[in-house]
């Protein structure tokens, strides 16, 4: 027999649970707790008879130990914490792990603005909301990547059941446009490699020769230096890989050979920063902020626009204007976006086209003689 509580609201039905309506709701709800938790679940019925019948159910239940505590969603920081941690355990670089850092204190900053707390609340309009906020500020390509981020956390987040269900169920995340790159000419290049100096000029020098990223040349060791057979080494270090895991063999030229070889080998790092007041230990790694800075002074310098990894584009460019088959290019540099390759082929065509309109003009300066086939 059914006995009123206290508060009239609920109706306990046998030992453990009782039912009750919401406010403003027709259906019935069954509560009980377990494991010092207070639990809740919809009986999906108006009939007070019907619920009386499921709730008696779940209470069998409940007694054979049937119905499981369900873990309640995890936090949206604790989960954040604990997938940066797993990002280390896998020896991310610093750098990966600090954007992915850069990329959730925003979120976070943006869910206590709507007060969520719990992962799951990370849905498609809280994603819609993050959007839209970083779209005043950051290019579509830092936004994609930021997204795919987020995505990476729920996923994350479901394979160690921090949340049952995909919050992010269904979301597409389009790739952002491709946006032109600067490119240099040889004489360009030649230029700023004159004018920068000590210790960048070098570290320069390798980029430019190589089409490696900022990261590889700052990451190289002597032991990747191999003289011998003329090569250089990009692989993984502790604390470090090459993006999308890139470990391939480059193959060194006359020139930067001769740059290496003058190249002081008493530290462990090939390009490494001179000692300063502020930091006078030697031989640690070359700082890629302090790289850029130079840079950009030489670029202003000489008027020309671009950045570290504009050494990479222009390699490619001229690799392939050089009639260097796209499958040798992709070994040197490592991965490119098909997106991407497609414009430094783009580069190309158009160059080869202007070569051929070149050679025709050259010959139309010439006298053209008039052949008459004889009758």
């Amino acid at each position: 027999m059914s006995r009123k509580l206290p508060n009239e609201k609920y109706e306990l039905v046998g030992e453990i649970v009782s039912i009750y309506r919401r406010k403003n709701s027709t259906k019935w709800w069954a509560y009980w707790r377990l494991d010092g938790f207070q639990k809740r679940r919809s009986l999906r019925t108006e009939h007070v008879g019907k619920a009386r019948k499921l709730a008696l159910e779940l209470e069998r239940q409940i007694i054979a130990g049937t119905v499981q505590s369900a873990a309640q969603p995890a936090g949206i920081e604790a989960a954040i914490e604990e997938y940066i941690a797993y990002l280390r355990g896998k020896r991310r670089s610093v750098k990966t792990v600090g954007k992915y850092q850069h990329c959730f204190s925003i979120l976070l900053k943006l869910a206590e603005e709507r007060g969520l707390k719990r992962l799951n609340q990370i849905d498609h309009r809280f994603v819609d909301a993050f959007r839209n906020l970083r779209s005043e500020k950051a290019k579509p390509k830092t936004i994609k990547n930021d997204l795919v981020t987020i995505r990476q956390l729920i996923n994350f987040a479901l394979r160690r059941k921090l949340i049952t269900e995909d919050p992010l169920h269904g979301l597409q995340i389009e790739s952002a446009p491709v946006t032109p790159q600067p490119f240099w000419t040889i004489d360009q290049v030649g230029q700023i490699l004159t004018a920068a100096k000590p210790p960048y000029q070098e570290y320069f020098h390798f980029l430019a020769y190589t089409g490696a990223r900022a990261g590889e040349a700052i990451w190289l060791t002597w032991d990747d230096v191999d003289f011998v057979n003329s090569v250089i080494h990009i692989r993984a270090k502790e604390g470090w890989k090459p993006k999308t895991g890139d470990q391939r063999v480059v193959p060194m030229g006359a020139e930067l050979r001769e740059v290496l070889v003058q190249q002081p080998r008493q530290w462990r790092w090939v390009f490494t920063a001179r000692p300063s007041a502020k930091c006078p230990v030697a031989g640690r790694q070359i700082s890629d902020r302090r790289a850029l800075s130079h840079l950009k002074t030489v670029l202003k310098k000489l008027q020309l626009v671009g950045h570290q990894h504009t050494f990479r584009h222009s390699f490619i460019s001229h690799a392939l204007t050089q009639g260097v088959p796209e499958a040798i290019v992709r070994k040197w540099v490592g991965h490119v976006d098909a997106r991407i390759m497609k414009t430094y082929t783009h580069i190309a065509d158009q160059i080869s086209q202007q070569a051929m309109l070149g050679l025709f003009a050259k010959d139309d300066k010439e006298p053209r003689q008039e052949h008459r086939t004889s009758a």
